[in-house]
């Protein structure tokens, strides 16, 4: 029986359990070539094995109805039974690089994890991208959401943190749709009490806004990247280059304080700044 569009369908899965062969299409096969065929079937054009990160998952693609069952981004050999559900989907929680875009598309990949036994989905989590994590800071004193959904990813090892030039800048740049951008005056920005120069968000502040000290609970990750998103369709108050490379400065020294906070609690943790046209064009090498 096909699962449609619905948890309904799905048991309580017990903690512990675990399909077994006669459970799945392929009752003959070991788990490996089980996987194997997961692969071809969900990622035909990835080379096999699929090289760590290369399968992606966009959940900003996917359709608030039944997060469980979204066509977009859940291979439908997924909702062929129960059985397959976990056997098929605890592979992909393995292998794939998880794209979150803001706290709705977090509360669908929530809803994805809890439908598996126990606490299984989210051990096998090993790669998350919160591309909108810049535009969500927390309230003061409360934690960062994208942070608390880290820490329950007991197997996470890498992250890539998003944020574009207007969520580092003090005051917020004003911006010009690029047509504009030739009649204006860059580098102040005036409103009716006078002018004022804005400022990129130093080390300290950028801690204290996004509450970042959470990341050294994060044991098992080895690798964290800040991307910096360009917004192609403005322009910012120094021009959308100088911009790029200004914020890109102070998240390196964000990027070089947890490093070494990494380091002095014993533990060698990667942390860089990429900017995301270069992450885009496969080059994937640090800025800062």
């Amino acid at each position: 029986m096909i699962l449609h569009n619905c948890y309904h369908h799905l048991p309580t899965f017990p903690p512990t359990y675990t399909p077994t062969p006669t459970q799945t299409l392929f009752p003959t096969l070991p788990l490996e070539l089980r996987e194997q065929i997961y692969h071809h079937i969900a990622h035909p054009s990835t080379p096999f094995p699929a090289p760590p990160g290369s399968i992606k998952v966009n959940m900003t693609l996917s359709y608030p109805y039944h997060p469980a069952l979204s066509s977009a981004w859940l291979p439908t050999i997924c909702a062929v039974s129960p059985a397959m559900w976990v056997d098929a989907g605890l592979w992909l929680i393995r292998n794939a690089t998880f794209t979150v875009g803001n706290k709705g598309t977090l509360a669908l990949l929530t809803a994805f994890l809890d439908t598996m036994p126990g606490t299984q989905g989210w051990d096998c989590v090993r790669r998350i991208h919160f591309e909108g994590f810049g535009r969500h800071a927390p309230d003061p004193g409360n934690r960062n959401a994208y942070i608390a959904f880290m820490a329950r990813c007991p197997g996470l090892v890498e992250t890539r943190l998003g944020f574009e030039i207007r969520d580092l800048v003090v005051p917020p740049p004003m911006f010009f749709p690029a047509w504009y951008a030739s009649t204006c005056i860059f580098g102040v920005r005036a409103d009716h009490r006078g002018v004022t120069v804005p400022s990129v968000l130093g080390l300290e502040e950028v801690v204290r806004e996004y509450a970042l000290w959470d990341v050294f609970e994060l044991g098992s990750v080895n690798k964290i990247t800040f991307v910096l998103a360009r917004v192609e369709r403005f322009v910012w108050f120094k021009g959308n280059d100088d911009g790029v490379f200004e914020v890109g400065e102070s998240l390196g020294g964000v990027a070089g304080g947890l490093e070494r906070g990494f380091w002095e609690r014993g533990r060698r943790v990667e942390v860089g700044v990429e900017d995301s046209s270069r992450f885009f064009y496969a080059e994937q090498d640090f800025l800062f």
